[in-house]
């Protein structure tokens, strides 16, 4: 089990010792002492460092400090022993040959059932934006699910979708790679509303030298393929 939460201190003082000190101090040693889980509990019920926390003389650990931590105990054990992941990905998809075939006025539909099958899948949807060639989507996906698996079915799913859809008469498929790339936690608002504003930064740049730099700033090389240059290969 990982032991990732920062806010806590570490015990700088050892169970032994504090047994010593409540002694000195006219407290009975109790086996609640042991248990790191509850000295964390007590700690965050607001009873500070136990070691250093005053009771009435004849007070019992186990059966006075127990119950006030109770309410939190629970809590208080997930905090001090859960892992804390941030994984937020900017997924990015092209059409079949770059070829613009989602309809601007039906778009939110494709949004929609994105969202939908982000949600049902424990993925948190944060934004999804694009044009008639391409999406972008900002989320964050469970630590233990594959990156890869997730995304491989979304398109599939997706482009089935939009297959039965009359309202994408052109649809034929997504280009074969896709984009994923991890996104800071601090730059995260940064990355929504960029995404939000796709209608304004295609007005003057294409959907293949946006891609080129999200391959630069990702630190790939500048002669990468861009999505959908691999079916126009093979069409020649």
């Amino acid at each position: 089990m990982s032991h990732i939460i920062h806010d806590i201190p570490p015990y700088s003082i050892s169970g032994a010792a504090i047994h010593k000190q409540l002694s000195q101090n006219g407290f009975r040693r109790t086996p609640f002492m042991h248990n790191p889980i509850r000295r964390c509990a007590a700690r965050r019920a607001g009873l500070g460092d136990i070691s250093t926390e005053r009771l009435p003389q004849d007070a019992d650990l186990q059966h006075d400090i127990f119950p006030i931590c109770l309410a939190n105990l629970i809590q208080s054990a997930y905090l001090c022993f859960m892992s804390h992941t941030a994984l937020t990905y900017h997924i990015i998809f092209g059409t079949y040959r770059r070829e613009s075939v989602i309809v601007e006025s039906h778009e939110k539909e494709l949004y929609k059932y994105i969202f939908d099958f982000a949600k049902e899948r424990g993925v948190f949807v944060w934004r999804i934006g694009g044009m008639p060639d391409h999406i972008h989507i900002l989320c964050d996906i469970p630590a233990k699910m594959a990156v890869a698996d997730f995304i491989k079915r979304l398109k599939g799913e997706s482009s089935k979708f939009l297959k039965v859809n009359p309202h994408f008469p052109r649809w034929i498929r997504w280009a074969e790679r896709y984009g994923a790339f991890t996104v800071d936690a601090s730059l995260r608002e940064t990355r929504r509303l960029y995404i939000m504003k796709q209608k304004e930064h295609h007005r003057n740049l294409s959907f293949a030298d946006e891609y080129r730099l999200f391959l630069r700033e990702a630190g790939f090389s500048e002669v990468s393929s861009v999505l959908g240059d691999e079916e126009s290969t093979e069409a020649k």
